[in-house]
């Protein structure tokens, strides 16, 4: 004899009780129906063990869940996040899978989707702020840009990964116009040859150059 399935379309479970398997007998209890809809109309997402469960789709229970970590405030004001963050204090939220920036998110959610390989930017200077009001899709070198107007941009021997201050590369390019020899300066201050030639040349290090 076949095992009486579920009523309910597409769900083989076995059946349980008034034509539904236990899984949607506890949701039809739940919800007065087995099949909720969210109020866009496509299928709610629902947990027949879940008593705090609301009846909204996939997409509105990860918005749900998105502004449930935002502190929010005036328009004018920043929206900060208040959920996992980056070192650098930009919100962080697992999204369809994969972990996302939340400020980004914010854009596409108000329907100004960012490009791929550009950033969402923010206007008020603040990392944690998801006020879509706040922020705009930006280009890398807009990013940069926007970055230095407000003397965010870290180059030269203020950035962290700078191996010479900028008295070192002024005299390593003084030593090499005297004449010494390229692999010779490299030796002296620990360096790649290769890295001692860009310099020289005026390939790294270009801010010192503007300056002298």
């Amino acid at each position: 004899m076949a095992t009486k399935k579920c009523s309910v379309s597409g769900c083989d479970n076995k059946y349980r009780s008034i034509g539904f398997c236990s899984a949607h007998w506890k949701i039809n209890k739940k919800y007065g129906t087995p099949t909720p809809l969210c109020w866009c109309g496509e299928p709610a997402q629902t947990h027949a063990g879940n008593q705090g469960a609301s009846i909204l789709c996939t997409t509105h229970t990860l918005t749900a869940r998105f502004w449930a970590y935002v502190d929010i405030k005036n328009l004018d004001e920043c929206w900060e996040w208040t959920g996992t963050k980056t070192a650098a204090n930009y919100g962080l939220i697992y999204w369809n899978g994969k972990l996302e920036y939340a400020h980004r998110l914010s854009l596409e959610m108000d329907g100004r989707p960012v490009p791929s390989r550009w950033h969402a930017c923010h206007t008020c200077d603040n990392p944690p702020c998801v006020n879509p009001s706040h922020l705009f899709a930006g280009t890398p070198k807009e990013n940069v840009m926007d970055k230095v107007s407000k003397g965010r941009h870290t180059y030269g021997e203020t950035h962290p990964n700078a191996k010479l201050s900028n008295t070192e590369v002024k005299n390593i390019r003084k030593l090499a116009s005297e004449g010494m020899f390229q692999s010779d300066i490299a030796h002296t201050y620990g360096l790649n040859e290769s890295y001692v030639s860009e310099l020289v040349a005026g390939l790294k290090r270009r801010d010192i150059l503007d300056k002298e």
